[in-house]
């Protein structure tokens, strides 16, 4: 009896295959190296096939060689910004993503939309969904690997969506001007004063000493969102844009995404508190109030209520879609705690959409209010542990490792109250408890909406399967 299984069999024998036919296109590269042009089309297409085939053998560093003989010849022939090396250049991004290679990636993505927008002319259908696709990594790279910034070492400033640490700076407001600034800790010598008068004259002081080594709340923006942010600026002002108002919702609600980030960033750094210092960054102080976070949710909060005035105003279209936008109005006033003006925009789309009598029956509740998922806000925007964050696909299956099951009442404001972990699958760790947790408590969700209004629902017992 043989002790080797017929599925390994099949895959020692592809494993083979795959070698062998690699060895095969390696002589044929070499023999028209030998006897023809290094520079011809043949040559090009050899390499390019080849390192299809490595990557297929998960030899991404053979890869990454083929693939920039290929765009040297194509460079050759080309020109230094053809076109022809979008295909090779997403080969190679792959290849160094797979390989852990950040810094190449970053340039690779740059270097991308450089040809795209060196070789497209600015009305070209082409290069508006290559400045998307620019924009979009930006944002994707920025939640992903963390804020980075000038000012600060990035070994320890370094962060991600779902692990902040800005403990470099504190956050500063001048009692007068309302200001907010920015103050390295190791610069915080001029504030601290705990004997001194706590007096708005000694505290204003105290912020003129220290105005040499503050750094403005906009300075401390990662360059990756103000780049992005730009971007779908000019998206929406293009004539496609704007004879389309599902796609202006759709950029307006990924310039939301930022804005929304930024003031996960700022409240990050509110948090930051100096022991010892005087009044407004003191542990039990008020959190000062950044203009910029009050800026962002002023001027998005306009363009989406602009944007739903002219879905109400288009003829045929499906109330569904307006009480959808209405829902993330919603979503957009409750992530910035604006309680009332959320509670108003999930009643009005509550009225859309609202189960209709007719006769005997009732039409079901409307999926968009009460979800069988709970839904961090806003809807819209990327979290940390989705599908959007992790670049999955919503239709892609996934093999789910494990689950949580939990047991939480949620109150009407979209916070999670007296969570309880009631089971577990076999294997779940306390880290991956720990980190559902303080997901559930960190975030604010969609509340439920009962006639109208929101509600506290108490004993949600919700399953949350996880995968990694």
């Amino acid at each position: 009896l043989s002790d080797v299984s017929d599925s390994d069999t099949d895959t020692r024998e592809q494993r083979a295959s795959l070698e062998q036919t690699i060895n095969q296109y390696k002589t044929s590269i070499n023999t028209l190296a030998e006897t023809g042009s290094p520079y011809s089309e043949a040559l090009r297409e050899q390499n390019l096939a080849l390192a299809q085939l490595q990557q297929q053998d998960t030899d991404h560093e053979s890869a990454i060689s083929t693939l920039e003989t290929a765009m040297h010849i194509d460079r050759v022939n080309h020109g230094l910004f053809t076109i022809r090396q979008i295909e090779l250049v997403n080969l190679l991004l792959i290849s160094h993503a797979a390989l852990g290679h950040h810094d190449e990636v970053a340039d690779y993505h740059e270097y991308l939309f450089y040809i795209q927008r060196k070789s497209f002319t600015p009305d070209d259908p082409r290069l508006l969904a290559a400045t998307e696709t620019w924009a979009d990594w930006n944002v994707s790279s920025y939640l992903k690997d963390g804020p980075t910034s000038q000012f600060a070492n990035p070994a320890t400033f370094s962060s991600s969506i779902t692990n902040t640490n800005s403990s470099n700076y504190v956050a500063v407001q001048n009692p007068i001007t309302g200001v907010v600034m920015m103050v390295p800790r190791n610069n915080m010598n001029n504030f601290l004063n705990p004997n001194g008068a706590n007096t708005n004259a000694a505290i204003t002081d105290l912020s003129l000493r220290s105005s040499p080594f503050a750094v403005n709340a906009d300075t401390m923006i990662d360059e990756r969102l103000k780049r992005a942010e730009k971007m779908y600026e000019e998206l929406l002002e293009d004539d496609t844009a704007q004879h389309d108002l599902q796609r202006q919702l759709a950029l307006q609600y990924k310039l939301a995404n930022i804005a929304f980030a930024k003031k996960l960033f700022m409240d990050d750094l509110t948090r930051s508190t100096q022991p010892g210092s005087m009044n407004y960054n003191r542990v039990m102080a008020p959190k000062p109030t950044s203009a910029l976070v009050s800026r962002a949710y002023i001027d998005n909060k306009e363009a989406l209520e602009s944007l739903i005035m002219k879905l109400e105003e288009e003829p045929g279209v499906d109330p569904r879609v307006i009480a959808n936008a209405y829902l993330n109005l919603g979503d957009w006033h409750l992530g910035f705690d604006r309680l009332r003006r959320a509670s108003d925009a999930y009643k009005a789309a509550w009225e859309l959409i609202q189960p209709v009598s007719s006769g005997s029956e009732t039409m079901p509740v409307n999926p968009l209010l009460n979800p069988r998922i709970i839904q961090p806000v806003p809807a819209f925007a990327i979290h940390p542990y989705s599908r959007a964050f992790m670049g999955i696909p919503n239709d892609e299956q996934l093999d789910y490792r494990g689950y949580i099951d939990i047991s939480l009442t949620l109150d009407k404001n979209g916070a999670v109250k007296r969570e309880n972990i009631r089971a577990t699958s076999p294997g779940t760790s306390q880290t991956l408890r720990s980190a559902l947790l303080d997901y559930l408590r960190d975030n604010r969700m969609r509340p439920i909406i009962r006639n109208g209004e929101t509600v506290t629902v108490e004993d949600l017992n919700l399953r949350f399967y996880y995968s990694y």
